[in-house]
């Protein structure tokens, strides 16, 4: 009998300390995978266990976030557009750079080249020497990706970011090669 109140008593415990955890957000779950905010992640906590590019590109390709109404800064042109998976390697790259400055040297500057993915900048009014942190630009093409990535499994658009050293914008551009 005493056994029996035991494991009663065990049973109602262990049922009071399920219902107390707490749930995980609803927002939380309901959100598809954003390249944003894995580059915002690995910006939190460089040495964290993140995804790596692959399992990134694995995950954008099941879950992504791809919104048609999103699509304010994705080029239309003919130039050619980046692959999935090297666009986002790039930007884990320059997520990886943190605060190391992305400068714009001359008309435009290459920040990033992996396979056939290109991330370039260039200055607001042909401004030289201006920079942001490859992190804000890893954040600016994680948007990118999130906003034009096509249904062929490619990407290529712009975002404007700050310059810390100007008043002037750094156009990053994600395209291909």
């Amino acid at each position: 009998m005493a056994r029996l109140i035991l494991s009663a008593l065990a049973i109602l415990a262990s049922t009071s300390l399920v219902a107390a955890m707490p749930a995980p957000a609803a927002d939380e779950a309901a959100q598809p995978f954003s390249v944003e905010r894995w580059v915002d992640g690995i910006l939190a906590d460089p040495n964290g266990d993140h995804l790596s590019p692959e399992e990134a590109a694995e995950q954008y390709a099941k879950h992504g976030s791809r919104s048609l109404d999103k699509r304010a800064t994705c080029y239309d042109d003919r130039s050619a557009p980046a692959p999935e998976g090297d666009a986002i390697a790039c930007i884990q790259q320059l997520a990886a750079k943190g605060d190391t400055q992305c400068l714009i040297k001359s008309a435009s500057s290459r920040f990033c080249e992996i396979g056939a993915a290109a991330i370039d900048g260039r200055s607001e009014g042909s401004v030289f020497n201006v920079w942001a942190p490859c992190s804000q630009v890893a954040q600016a093409a994680g948007r990118i990706m999130d906003a034009c990535f096509r249904s062929d499994r490619t990407v290529k658009g712009w975002e404007a970011v700050d310059a810390v050293n100007s008043d002037k914008k750094i156009v990053v551009a994600l395209h291909g090669k």
